[in-house]
């Protein structure tokens, strides 16, 4: 509400909430607040229960995808049902339901990246970040799973394995495009600094 009245990401919650101990306080998910809030001014709390539904059948959608599809059932059954009861326990109508489809999408990334030597289309990669940041603070899994492709290339194919160096390049795209921001390079970091200033309060 504060966003449609006018306010600023770097504004919001200061007449409502504790300020940081240690800097002002920036929204890093400024987009799904608002997106939130038009939700819920069309259909209510109902309306974001059934949006809170939706995104996490996607997660478990993805999950099933990437972890069933390919692997004996017997085998693959036990993480998927792991995943999938840790998905429905942590489902809220927050802006979080965000990083959990695109984790979801990400563990396959990984594999494929890593097994199959299939990387994302880097414009997709570098947009899809850029949104990711402004929606949540999870968007940092991008650049680390991207890191973990890259290495897991290197250990397996050598330095010369052209995938190895275009992930490490996508690692830092998805940096670069994660920081276009209201937080602006503090979003890198955010989480870091969040528990600094507010540990003792807020334990995630």
């Amino acid at each position: 509400r504060e966003l449609v009245n006018g306010a600023s990401p770097s504004e919001l919650g200061q007449t409502w909430t504790f300020p940081a101990a240690s800097a002002p306080w920036t929204s890093t998910q400024w987009l799904s607040e608002l997106i939130l809030f038009w939700i819920h001014e069309l259909g209510g709390w109902t309306a974001l229960a059934m949006l809170r539904v939706a995104t996490a059948a996607a997660c478990i959608a993805v999950l099933a995808h990437t972890t069933l599809r390919g692997r004996p059932k017997a085998l693959a059954g036990f993480p998927f049902v792991v995943a999938v009861v840790a998905v429905c326990v942590a489902s809220q109508e927050r802006p979080q339901q965000v990083t959990l489809v695109g984790a979801a999408v990400l563990g396959g990334t990984l594999v494929a990246g890593i097994t199959r030597g299939h990387l994302p289309r880097w414009y997709l990669q570098v947009l899809g970040t850029l949104l990711w940041a402004n929606l949540h603070g999870g968007w940092i899994l991008v650049p680390i799973v991207m890191g973990l492709i890259a290495a897991g290339r290197l250990l397996d194919h050598g330095l010369r394995d052209p995938l190895a160096r275009r992930s490490a390049v996508l690692m830092v795209a998805s940096v670069a495009s994660g920081a276009v921001t209201p937080s602006g390079w503090a979003g890198v970091t955010a989480g870091v600094w969040f528990h600094e200033a507010a540990g003792a309060v807020v334990s995630e």
